[in-house]
């Protein structure tokens, strides 16, 4: 299918990129930076969905789980911004 088409360059381009760059710490310090940045999305999106109404009852997430999700979400947003924030 092609999302997992595009899944598959997006996991290729950052080891094909380090072959032909002098300075491959950057682009692991990037490539970190992005996923710091989307990891709270995705987690925001885990609560929205396993919570909806839509939903039954014992599918749902539990306190525990909502309690885990929220944390998460605490911890890639506070290593965002300092990934962000470092020079």
């Amino acid at each position: 299918s092609i999302p997992f088409r595009a899944y598959i360059v997006w996991m290729c381009i950052p080891p094909l990129s380090m072959l032909f760059l002098d300075k491959p710490v950057t682009l692991v310090l990037i490539y970190a930076a992005m996923g710091a940045l989307l990891m709270p999305v995705l987690i925001g999106g885990l609560l929205w969905l396993m919570n909806s109404k839509g939903l039954d009852k014992k599918h749902r997430n539990g306190i525990a789980m909502n309690t885990s999700l929220v944390l998460g979400r605490v911890m890639f947003v506070s290593l965002a911004v300092t990934a962000l924030g470092s020079p």
